[in-house]
């Protein structure tokens, strides 16, 4: 995410030229779509990813940049490295169990039993 204002709290305007507002990046080889990115104000208004547009004096510009699209089946990825990326802040507990069928307990060991079973009813949805 970047914030950006004038110095001096004034009016500016941008060439917006933003790719990925609209649509997401895809994935590839069975990868989900990542997260689309956002351009708005803190004022609340959305932007236009392109486009000359300006930026009201007193508000701010803020960017959100997008996601990447996914590698391969999320749920073939290997337990341990979904654990891992848990570790490091790189995905969520949420996400794993989600969007990974990786189960993590209190600790963020891998409960083998209950993300078995996970991964095998989704396989069959």
């Amino acid at each position: 995410v970047m914030e950006i204002t004038h110095a001096n709290r004034k009016a500016f305007a941008i060439n917006s030229m933003f790719d990925r507002i609209i649509y997401p990046p895809r994935g590839r080889n069975g990868g989900s779509v990542g997260r689309n990115g956002r351009i708005y104000l803190e004022s609340g208004e959305e932007l236009r990813g392109k486009g000359r547009q300006t930026i009201p004096s007193g508000d701010r510009l803020i960017l959100e940049m997008p996601g990447g699209g996914g590698l391969g089946e999320p749920f073939s990825r290997p337990l341990e490295m979904v654990a891992k990326d848990v570790l490091n802040g790189i995905v969520s507990v949420k996400s794993a169990r989600e969007d990974y069928g990786v189960i993590l307990d209190a600790e963020g060991n891998i409960d083998i039993g209950k993300t078995d079973q996970k991964r095998q009813s989704q396989a069959k949805d």
